[in-house]
């Protein structure tokens, strides 16, 4: 995974958010990205709970609370490594803070690798710094609609 940008009002959704309530991230691996850097962009979200089956995007994050520990943590993931194996990406979040995790099968088990690299931006401006390039914009306003398709029938 590349350097994570999440628009700042997703972020301050997944700090604030009920508890009660699944929620998963969709974003872009690589969405900006030339030969000395790599962006995945975070651009939408969903109170519920992902699907195990096609996504609409090339990340797919589930947001769990914090576990007790870091081992605890592991064997969050490790679960969900075996039950939703399609699923790559997950974040860990309390009150102040996101924790992005990566999870590779690498031989018989699988591997989670904790991406350090992660910023806000604004969305709209965000948005203004990418309008000459009409393929991102559009590729963001295509996922969301596909998102929002697949996502609207389905309640918690």
């Amino acid at each position: 995974m590349g350097k994570i940008l999440i628009y700042e009002d997703i972020e301050r959704e997944i700090l604030n958010r009920n508890l009660e309530k699944d929620l998963t991230l969709f974003g872009e691996r690589n969405l900006i990205s030339d030969e000395n850097f790599s962006f995945d962009v975070i651009f939408h979200y969903k109170y519920q709970n992902p699907k195990n089956s096609r996504h609409p995007t090339s990340i797919v994050m589930p947001v769990f609370q914090p576990e007790k520990s870091r081992e605890d943590e592991l064997k969050v993931l490790s679960y969900m490594n075996q039950n939703y194996p399609l699923i790559k990406d997950f974040a860990f979040a309390d009150n102040e803070k996101t924790y992005f995790y990566h999870s590779e099968k690498k031989g018989k088990k699988f591997v989670q690798e904790y991406i350090e690299n992660s910023s806000t931006v604004n969305r709209q401006s965000f948005l203004d710094l990418v309008k000459d390039h009409p393929e991102l914009t559009d590729k963001i306003k295509q996922r969301t609609r596909l998102i929002d398709t697949l996502y609207s029938s389905d309640l918690n």
